[in-house]
């Protein structure tokens, strides 16, 4: 209980260095799902409220609750001779309106895939936007990039593995300079779509050839079950890029329940170490191998390392987002920067209670994985725990492994739990469903969205755009509990 505690402390401490350490990252929550603004080559594409909108997928990771959505945009021809930011105000955007759809695969008539039946639709006021920066265009005028944050007024759960689309466009009173989402320098399966009603008022969508969108999605917090966070100060990266060499560090199962995600920090070696902060997108990795090892005690060798295997896995949908850079202190001088990652594992770890594991992480790169390799971070000396970090070389079939101990060094990753059951009636977002959540249900009960002023896409559970028997299904199910994973982190 004691070390639960101090992970907890540790992880809000951490929040906060974040906020500090990240200027115009995404703050405060946890990532659920990051494509980065291409801040080279990058340009806005249009989505109005009146049209057309953009969208773009994501996959559901572990199921929790989309609650925020961060995202870039730039306002078309606006200032555009000005190479930094413009002395002026931007065009005044009066509200976001959100949208959410299930996915319709590529089959039959349609060559790509695009959004499907509509879940989730709201309009957004508040909400923030905070000047990114300029970027220069081939016929030297400048786009200036926007960087926007808005709480969704009630959250989104959704399935874990089902892929979903975002749309977002914006409403402004007079449009001179039509506003326009940033695309990203990352791609995730399809390309994004643009879309228009036809006279049916049916959506139609047009493919946006090599094209992805910049955003971000948030959720609650995670519990983590062991915390080794990063050494932003004197912390350095160790190669561990298949096929070998491979880094592995040790960890205590305190509690018995199974592993399902895994946050780590890892670098490129000696990529963009010249600039302060890195101005390019970075070389990326195909997937990463995680593999997890019974533990050898200390004995002859002196040192504990892994044993037998007993879990693997290449995870090929992850998080990869930056984190900060550090000065390595050279002649001249160098950087390094860091980048922070979130995987999910398809089929949780079950551990034992009691038992010492290794977790060996290793990063997957089939086109020239000795270009800037990948190199696993250290963690924070203070979080030292048990034996030091190893690393590996296969010397025989049946992952057989050779194993030297990397003095002085851990690693910085944090394991956390699955995720808790969805708390769908929690409607005021307080963390039980009681009297003031049937209360709101009870008002939207037998509307129809369009129809009806009481309908609530929040009381529509199961998204048919009405609010009926399959829906109190759900809500009874919940009624009563106080155990709701994912109080809201607004203001009430």
């Amino acid at each position: 209980m004691k070390r639960l505690v101090i992970c907890f402390l540790s992880l809000t401490l951490l929040l906060v260095f974040m906020v500090n350490c990240l200027a115009n990252v995404v703050p405060l929550q946890e990532k659920k799902w990051l494509q980065k603004p291409d801040m080279i080559a990058g340009k806005n594409i249009e989505s109005m409220n009146s049209e057309p909108i953009v969208a773009d997928d994501w996959l559901c990771l572990d199921g929790r609750p989309v609650i925020g959505v961060h995202f870039w945009g730039s306002f078309i021809g606006w200032e555009e001779e000005y190479p930094q930011q413009p002395p002026i105000r931007p065009p005044e955007i009066k509200a976001f309106v959100i949208r959410i759809y299930e996915d319709a695969p590529i089959g039959g008539n349609d060559e790509f895939s695009h959004p499907g039946r509509l879940l989730y639709e709201v309009r957004v006021k508040d909400f923030t936007q905070e000047y990114y920066g300029t970027i220069p265009r081939p016929d030297e005028t400048y786009e200036h990039k926007f960087f926007y944050t808005l709480n969704l007024p009630q959250p989104f759960w959704q399935r874990q593995g089902n892929v979903y689309w975002l749309s977002i466009s914006a409403i402004m009173d007079d449009v001179p300079y039509p506003w326009g989402w940033e695309t990203s320098c990352e791609h995730w399966r399809d390309f994004a779509v643009q879309g228009y009603t036809d006279l049916s008022n049916a959506w139609v969508w047009e493919k946006l050839e090599k094209m992805d969108m910049a955003f971000a999605l948030t959720t609650c917090y995670s519990d983590a079950k062991w915390w080794q966070p990063p050494d932003v100060e004197a912390g350095v990266n160790i190669k561990s890029t298949e096929p070998e060499p491979i880094v592995a560090d040790d960890w205590k199962c305190e509690e018995g329940k199974p592993v399902s995600e895994i946050h780590f920090w890892g670098s490129y070696i000696d990529w963009e170490e010249e600039n302060p902060k890195p101005k390019k997108c970075p070389p990326g990795v195909d997937g990463f191998k995680i593999r997890i090892f019974e533990n050898i005690p200390a004995g002859q060798n002196g040192f504990s390392h892994p044993g037998r295997l007993l879990y693997e896995a290449y995870i090929d949908n992850f998080v990869e987002e930056y984190f900060c850079s550090i000065p390595r202190h050279t002649i001249p001088e160098t950087y390094e920067h860091k980048f922070h990652y979130i995987i999910y594992l398809k089929k949780p770890f079950k551990q034992i209670e009691g038992e010492i594991y290794w977790l060996s992480i290793s990063a997957v790169k089939l086109v020239s994985p000795n270009i800037y390799p990948w190199g696993w971070e250290t963690c924070n000396p203070n979080y030292h725990w048990e034996d030091y970090a190893v690393q590996g070389y296969q010397i025989g079939p049946d992952d057989v492994w050779r194993w030297e101990e990397l003095e002085g060094k851990d690693m910085a990753f944090i394991l956390t739990t699955p995720y808790e059951d969805p708390c769908e009636g929690d409607l005021d977002l307080d963390g039980d469903v009681d009297i003031d959540d049937l209360k709101k249900f009870a008002r939207a009960y037998g509307s129809i969205k369009g129809e009806d002023p009481n309908y609530d896409p929040a009381c529509d559970f199961y998204p048919d755009l009405d609010v009926d028997g399959s829906d109190l299904a759900i809500f009874a199910a919940d009624y009563g509990r106080e155990n709701c994973p994912c109080p809201s982190i607004l203001p009430q």
